[in-house]
């Protein structure tokens, strides 16, 4: 009787801290959903929209060629059950021109990215510049209705 309701005990206390925690992660997404649309969210928009982009890139990466990556490890297993039973085999050959064909898919990636950045900075100064005269336009407008000049 005793281990019975002391599993019935956790349980319930799983439950409410899955509830609670489920709660929280709802009211922080809405919190922060609605930060983002107002003007001083401005900034956290933009982190949101670049690591939105740059993360599954990163994962990938990491999944891929680090070596505390669970799946770099899983294939390290296999790959040494397989040398165990055989020794080099052809699909041993195989997964090794896999695993050379992957880097070298990164390293053509990462130049790659590379050559394009002067284009994404020419970019990023064009709609820094829109963004300035956007602003100076309003803080006109806020001159103008308060009585004092603009200097721009």
């Amino acid at each position: 009787a005793s281990l019975s309701s002391m599993l019935s005990a956790t349980r319930t206390i799983v439950r409410r801290g899955a509830i609670g925690l489920a709660g929280t992660a709802a009211a922080g997404t809405t919190a922060a959903t609605a930060y983002a649309c107002t003007d001083q969210g401005a900034g956290f928009r933009r982190e949101v929209r670049f690591w939105s982009k740059v993360f599954p890139i990163v994962a990938d990466y990491y999944v891929h060629t680090a070596q505390s990556s669970p799946y770099v490890k899983l294939q390290g297993y296999l790959n040494d059950d397989d040398d165990d039973d055989d020794g080099e085999t052809e699909k041993d050959e195989q997964q090794q021109q896999q695993q050379q064909e992957q880097q070298q898919h990164w390293k053509g990636r990462h130049h790659h990215h590379h050559h394009h950045r002067p284009h994404r900075f020419r970019r990023t100064e064009c709609a820094c510049r829109h963004a300035r005269r956007r602003l100076q336009r309003r803080s006109r407008g806020s001159h103008r209705r308060s009585g004092t000049t603009c200097r721009y």
